[in-house]
């Protein structure tokens, strides 16, 4: 009966020592085969970096 039980808990473990390696390592390996694709972005464009500042959307704040 003690076997079984410590049985399965070297299986969890055993399963999360995998997962905790084969996940870094796919997307390690799906980042490289896809390759740099992540463009610059532009230094005067924040329109999107002024949605995410308190107070609400550039519109909103156009309003104030």
């Amino acid at each position: 009966m003690y076997f079984a039980v410590g049985f399965s808990f070297a299986i969890l473990i055993i399963w999360v020592i995998i997962s905790c390696i084969s996940l870094p390592l796919n997307q390690w390996f799906v980042r490289r085969k896809a390759g740099p694709k992540v463009e610059a972005s532009d230094p005067q464009d924040t329109s999107s970096h002024e949605m995410t500042l308190e107070g609400g959307s550039k519109v909103e704040k156009e309003l104030a």
